[in-house]
């Protein structure tokens, strides 16, 4: 409605317009601006130019002042219009109550009409808050093992523990969208890999982690493992690969978030998928992590310590470095999650989500609604009234 304001104006140079549509328009606009008026919460409003009114209302005492000095203190009143016209008027012909009411009324609409311009010329105005909720994105990084242990039959079923983690991890993924994450995919096995850069389009990411080898592994590891190395799909057979370097793919995440994270704090963290056996503790890159603020949450993977030290000997390095991973994980800040089943790692996938619950926060900010044009075209209403009162009673205004 507001931009209609300016369509007279643009009438004036269009022929086509009729004066009566110009008409028209200006009604609705009134209507319009009159109707706001009447809801308007008349303690809220305040005024830009506040000294205006005292001093319009010294303006107008000071006139109405100067009309009683002049009345009463300046000589012999004329007695009315017609005192020098030779006519005699008798008390039939001096008008009656309703026109002398119109005279008065006149009057009373004329301050009242001007008392709405002065406002609308103190520019009022009211001030509206306003709450914006705003969704806090989160920054995370999924780290999957990819090393020669994660395609081992997973305890219990004919699928390997890759296999059965990736459905997993598509499956987390697909929950979070529409959370403003901005997440990244690193696989990691003897080195790291970043196979997904921080991005907020879910689809692509999906698209990444469907797309990536499974098992990064020696090209003989089915024949040295035998019937416990089972993937067959998803499978990258490669020279000198197949070792699990924790270490290795915490750092790659260390350095991505340092070369592409946000500068500014914020929810971060890193989710970590694994069998737990590492060559190496991670520990200095999981203190590192608290130091940059980054939650690490651990899944750890269908822990078979039997099978591990079957394969590894009792007193592997192997063996211990799990247990401690899953207590430097809450030393720093983090948590973890055993995963022996499909169930355990849906009821994991559902606490991980919780865990990553969307965060909003509420900013108010105050916006100004200026409402001089209702004022004035209050004003320019009831002096135009006025007007047509003064018309109207022109003839009996000197008589008395």
């Amino acid at each position: 409605m507001v931009e209609r304001i300016c369509l007279p104006m643009a009438f004036i140079g269009e022929d086509k317009v009729s004066f009566l549509q110009e008409i028209r328009v200006l009604w609705e606009i009134s209507l319009f601006e009159l109707n706001n008026l009447w809801v308007t919460d008349w303690d809220v409003i305040q005024f830009k130019r506040g000294d205006f009114i005292y001093l319009a209302a010294a303006t107008l005492g000071a006139a109405f002042l100067l009309k009683i000095w002049n009345r009463f203190w300046r000589g012999k009143r004329r007695e009315g219009f017609y005192e020098d016209s030779g006519f005699i008027l008798d008390r039939s012909n001096r008008p009656g109550l309703f026109a002398k009411f119109l005279g008065f009324s006149f009057k009373i609409i004329l301050i009242f009409g001007t008392v709405a311009v002065l406002a609308g010329l103190a520019d009022p105005f009211t001030t509206q808050s306003n709450q914006l909720e705003i969704q806090e994105c989160r920054e995370m990084v999924y780290l999957k093992d990819a090393s020669t242990s994660m395609g081992w039959r997973f305890k219990n079923y004919d699928l390997s523990r890759a296999e059965i983690v990736q459905d997993f991890h598509l499956d987390l993924v697909a929950k979070r969208r529409g959370k403003c994450d901005r997440a990244a995919f690193v696989l990691f096995e003897t080195r790291a890999r970043l196979m997904a850069d921080f991005t907020r389009d879910t689809d692509s990411l999906l698209h990444s982690i469907d797309n990536s080898p499974l098992v990064i592994a020696h090209v003989s590891s089915p024949e040295e493992w035998g019937g416990r190395f089972i993937i067959k799909k998803g499978f990258l057979p490669e020279n000198n690969s197949g070792s699990t370097n924790l270490h290795l793919g915490l750092a790659a995440v260390i350095k991505l978030f340092e070369e592409k994270g946000r500068k500014e704090k914020g929810d971060r963290s890193v989710v970590i998928i694994t069998d737990g056996a590492a060559e190496q503790d991670p520990e200095p890159q999981l203190k590192e992590l608290r130091k940059m603020g980054i939650i690490p949450h651990l899944v750890f993977i269908d822990p078979d310590m039997e099978l591990e030290a079957r394969y590894w000997g009792g007193n592997s390095n192997k063996l211990k470095l799990p247990g401690k991973l899953l207590k430097d994980v809450r030393k720093y800040d983090g948590d973890y999650f055993i995963a022996v089943d499909k169930n355990s790692l849906e009821k994991v996938s559902e606490k991980l989500d919780r865990l990553h619950a969307a965060k909003y926060s509420a900013k108010v900010y105050s916006k100004e609604n200026f409402i001089y044009r209702r004022f004035l075209v209050l004003g320019i209403w009831l002096i135009a009234l006025a007007g047509l009162a003064r018309l109207l009673t022109w003839s009996y205004q000197k008589v008395t």
